[in-house]
């Protein structure tokens, strides 16, 4: 029969309306492995997809990269509002009059006048760009002293972690010249509206890696429409422990606790039951920057280690999810994850892959 769920059937060896559109391949076709990539918002999802593009496609294209201008410029944007907003909030003075007046002017544009749309899209009126006015002030902002005090309290005023990244590079972006590294787009933060799929070819074997979003409205398609998947790869954010969403996004959570809990709800998952479970415990580079200031047992109370202890951090979160796929009698293979770093991701998940494969060996034989 043919399915009426056509965006998804593409994905899935049997989705749930029972359409068969994958069963009927010949003996010497290349083999097709599809795998979901998982986990709550801002994890690193995105990134990681980036990274298969980058490792498979033998790096970005200069084409790709100009398409990814107008995204690094929002998020400068983004950033630099956020880092004011947090300065205002907090009550710290600006540490001179040149900082509160290049906070003043810079607070008062709107995205128009970065050449972005508005505040939801990245598409620009022309192409997107820093004019050099705003770059300077920007600088000035980002080396106070005040924004340095927040800054160092990201997690209460929830700062991107690219912030200091990209207000750092700032003065290379508005360059007239100015484009994208495969640094600044995997730095991006950009949320995931709709289901996004990525193939590549290892040898005889196709992989299919879908990313169907972690905001709460995207991830009911991952188990209601998702069966026959030969491998899930869930990441969670180490560096999230100290974190919470609005009441709005996620009732106030703990960010850490909401991954956790939707680790469980898909382990726990009937539809996956004969599914490789890969879990990424990603961002371990930004818990090792937090943890010499953000103590853990601040936050999750029943940690007794050490503090400042990054790898005893790490042990501690692992466990907790290591616990939770016990208790429901199913097996994890954990990595821990940077996606940023290519190198790293690129050794993580050739061993990820030929995992995946071995263990899935009989679905094809």
């Amino acid at each position: 029969m043919s399915c009426p769920i056509s965006c998804y059937c593409g994905m899935v060896v049997k989705c749930r309306c029972n359409c068969t559109a994958k069963e009927n391949r010949t003996p010497n076709a290349t083999r097709l492995v599809y795998v979901l990539l998982l986990g709550a918002a801002e994890t690193g999802k995105s990134t990681m997809m980036r990274q298969m593009k980058i490792i498979h496609d033998n790096g970005m294209s200069t084409l790709t990269l100009r398409s990814y201008k107008n995204h690094v410029i929002r998020n400068v944007y983004n950033c630099l509002k956020l880092l004011i907003r947090a300065v205002l909030e907090s009550g710290i003075s600006w540490s001179t009059e040149e900082a509160s007046q290049a906070s003043n002017v810079l607070n008062g544009l709107s995205a128009i006048a970065w050449g972005l749309q508005d505040e939801e899209s990245s598409t620009a009126i022309s192409m997107a760009l820093v004019p050099a006015a705003h770059s300077r002030l920007a600088s000035i902002i980002w080396n106070d002293d005040a924004a340095q005090q927040c800054w160092s309290k990201a997690n209460e005023y929830n700062l991107p972690d690219s912030t200091a990244y990209y207000l750092s590079e700032v003065e290379r972006i508005s360059n007239d010249t100015y484009i994208p590294t495969q640094e600044d787009v995997l730095r991006l933060r950009l949320p995931t509206k709709a289901v996004a799929v990525y193939d590549f070819t290892h040898k005889d074997w196709t992989f299919q890696i879908t990313d169907v979003g972690g905001q709460r409205g995207e991830r009911r398609r991952w188990i209601r429409l998702f069966d026959g998947i030969h491998a899930i790869i869930f990441l969670a954010a180490l560096s999230e422990y100290d974190q919470f969403w609005s009441d709005e996004e996620e009732d106030g959570i703990n960010r850490l606790e909401l991954s956790l809990r939707l680790f469980r709800e898909t382990v726990r998952y009937w539809g996956f039951s004969r599914s490789t479970f890969i879990l990424f415990l990603n961002k371990v580079d930004v818990l090792g920057q937090k943890i010499t200031t953000s103590h853990l047992n601040s936050y999750f109370p029943d940690y007794y280690g050490p503090q400042r202890d990054a790898q005893r951090a790490i042990k501690y979160i692992k466990e907790k999810f290591m616990t939770a796929a016990i208790d429901l009698d199913r097996s994890v293979y954990a990595h821990e994850t940077c996606a940023t770093d290519t190198d790293r991701t690129k050794f993580i998940f050739t061993a990820v892959r030929d995992h995946i494969l071995w263990s899935n060996i009989g679905d094809f034989f």
